[in-house]
């Protein structure tokens, strides 16, 4: 079986500022690794320094936006959007997503590691959006809850099932992206996963049917 090295070196230098760096290391005679090592150290440093920055103003300007919308009408969706910290979800996807663009220039001098890297900031997107989705979904249910049209449906049983199904999805996409297979490929083995899911939660499933009946 052939062993994967993750610090394998590479020449190949795609940024202005990555050669800037490297070739300043290089001045102080350091060796081609230790230069491609130091020059990534520092450029993963400064970035996370400038992520935190960038993740500490989106929400003060999101949470200023939405207070200041709270204060100035009667409406409550303001408040759950809020209280389910979509804003939050918002910034920390925005910082994913910028992740996913800035990391692989860090770790240009490491082909090996840069692959992994993607792979696992693709990852971590898919589980991003995904909360992201479901605090929006939870604050469409605080809204249905304070509307007389809906006072006597079984709001969360909806969303349950809503989540089921985003769960579904997620689970796809993430076994397809480790695997390198088509999501498709997977649907019969998840056939299987869905038949457990659905004995869990057949007490929702159930009330839904009813729900149903009632209303026909």
């Amino acid at each position: 079986m052939k062993k994967t090295d993750f610090l394998q070196f590479s020449e190949q230098h795609s940024t202005s500022i990555y050669q800037y760096i490297f070739e300043f290391f290089e001045k102080f005679r350091f060796s081609t690794q230790l230069s491609h090592i130091f020059t990534s150290a520092s450029l993963l440093i400064v970035t996370f320094i400038l992520l935190l920055a960038i993740d500490y103003l989106l929400r003060k300007v999101l949470y200023s936006t939405l207070t200041k919308i709270a204060k100035k009408t009667t409406t409550q969706w303001d408040d759950f959007v809020l209280h389910n910290k979509v804003h939050v979800h918002v910034s920390r996807t925005i910082l994913v997503l910028l992740s996913q663009q800035v990391f692989p220039l860090i770790f240009v001098g490491f082909p090996q590691l840069t692959s992994a890297i993607n792979k696992i900031l693709s990852l971590i997107v898919i589980l991003t959006i995904y909360n992201l989705v479901n605090s929006v979904l939870k604050s469409f249910r605080d809204i249905l809850r304070g509307s007389k049209a809906f006072k006597d449906k079984p709001i969360d049983s909806y969303l349950q099932v809503v989540q089921i199904f985003l769960i579904f999805v997620v689970a796809t996409l993430a076994i397809s992206l480790l695997t390198g297979n088509s999501p498709w490929s997977f649907l019969v083995s998840l056939g299987a996963a869905s038949a457990i899911l659905m004995l869990v939660f057949k007490d929702t499933c159930r009330r839904l049917d009813r729900d149903a009946k009632i209303r026909c």
